[in-house]
């Protein structure tokens, strides 16, 4: 479920806390003192109530989620370190609340019930703490717990909120680092997920979700964690707007990972060993990625908005559309979409809106080709082109997109 309906459902979860708490029946909730347990433990300070809203300690409850609080007491400021990495900044009594996420992005806005002080110890509204966590509360026999959302598979249960991965016998094997986590404005909590034990006993975590900014997206997470060792678990994650996304590649005792931060990841089951293939190495751009779909341990097949064969013993890069997309090919093509007799505007409008958009993945209104890989035999590589185009008009016929798929063998070299 993603960020945004949790922050709805606790919303609403809240809502019936506040009116339990407004209740004559239930006046011992409504004292200073309301225990507060996180995942099962009970934290060293409790709850209190206020004006019909419920808070916690900032300290307390922050520190306990994994935050670093620093607190100003000349100014009464507020800095808050999350375990995502994410920062808050509050200041006491000012409604005002600022956090910078840790992609870079920020968010503003402002809480009906600001911070306050008693005693010395400030106060936060729990259903603040709970929204920007992400954590989720509930309100049982005068007590407050506070649990993560979980997503169970099978002996696997992955934390949500710190994307700590457990198994019923093994227990704790490593921290994934959930995109949902680091970049909670667009990236919504996983959909599911799966593991797999390798040959070499450790574990492969697959899974998927998706997310939204400018267009909608999915993407796809994958992450090795060796057994015994979960402080060198590995996450690799990549997204798109449209399209498949590649699977972990297995090559003998190699499994092979594409990874939007880096490029390709190459880690060893049996030895642990990581070889990274940077992508920004390998395109000479610092903005590029590459998305493997194949290797066979010299060759990588990347796909960068186009698909690309990069070798790893001469660091040579081949565009396949290039070698591919012969002039034969193309001129075939051309003439399903022009006819054979075509007008010179009708040319210049060809040459200029339709190969130069080869591979686009944003959807358009108008007809694109596109090279689609199919797999691999031997030292072959297979691919698809497939020409979408406007027939040729026809009187009384009504013209629909088609398209023509046209089968590509590329020879590997030796």
């Amino acid at each position: 479920m993603c960020y945004i309906i949790r922050k709805k459902l606790v919303a609403v979860v809240f809502g019936a806390l506040l009116l339990a708490l407004a209740m004559p029946g239930l006046a011992q909730a409504r004292v200073a003192g309301v225990p507060v347990y996180l995942e099962g433990e009970r934290l060293a300070a409790s709850a209190l109530e206020q004006d019909g809203v419920a808070y916690l300690p900032l300290r307390t409850i922050f520190e306990a989620l994994g935050a670093e609080v620093q607190w100003e007491e000349d100014g009464q400021r507020i800095t808050a370190a999350l375990a995502n990495g994410s920062v808050m900044y509050m200041q006491v009594n000012q409604p005002e609340v600022r956090i910078a996420f840790a992609d870079g992005a920020g968010s503003e806005f402002q809480i009906e019930n600001p911070p306050f002080m008693r005693r010395g110890t400030v106060y936060v509204p729990l259903r603040f703490v709970a929204e920007e966590t992400q954590y989720q509360v509930e309100w049982v026999q005068n007590q407050v717990r506070l649990t993560a959302p979980k997503l169970r598979w099978e002996t696997y249960t992955l934390n949500q909120v710190n994307g700590r991965l457990e198994e019923q016998t093994a227990g704790y094997l490593g921290t994934l680092d959930l995109p949902s986590i680091v970049a909670p404005h667009s990236w919504y909590p996983l959909w599911d997920f799966k593991v797999e034990r390798t040959a070499a006993g450790n574990y492969l975590f697959q899974a998927g979700g998706s997310g939204s900014g400018a267009l909608s997206f999915t993407y796809s997470l994958a992450a090795f964690l060796p057994a015994g060792r979960p402080e060198a678990a590995r996450t690799c994650r990549t997204h798109l707007i449209m399209g498949d996304l590649p699977q972990p590649f297995r090559l003998g005792d190699n499994i092979w990972l594409s990874d939007e931060e880096v490029g390709v990841v190459c880690i060893n089951d049996r030895t642990g060993e990581v070889t990274e293939y940077e992508a920004a190495a390998i395109f000479q751009d610092e903005y590029a990625d590459a998305l493997c779909y194949w290797t066979d341990g010299r060759f990588l097949l990347l796909d960068n908005g186009g698909w690309y064969l990069y070798d790893v013993q001469t660091e040579q890069l081949r565009d396949m559309a290039a070698e591919l997309l012969t002039p034969e090919l193309k001129a075939e093509v051309d003439r399903l979409c022009l006819g054979e007799n075509p007008s010179e505007e009708e040319r210049e409008l060809h040459e200029k809106y339709y190969w130069p958009y080869l591979n686009w993945t944003l959807p358009m209104s108008d007809p694109i080709p596109a090279i689609w890989f199919v797999g691999a035999e031997g030292r072959e590589l297979h691919f698809t082109l497939h020409a979408s185009y406007w027939p040729q008009p026809e009187p009384g016929v009504t013209m629909n997109i088609t398209s023509t798929d046209f089968p590509l063998v590329y020879q590997l070299p030796e």
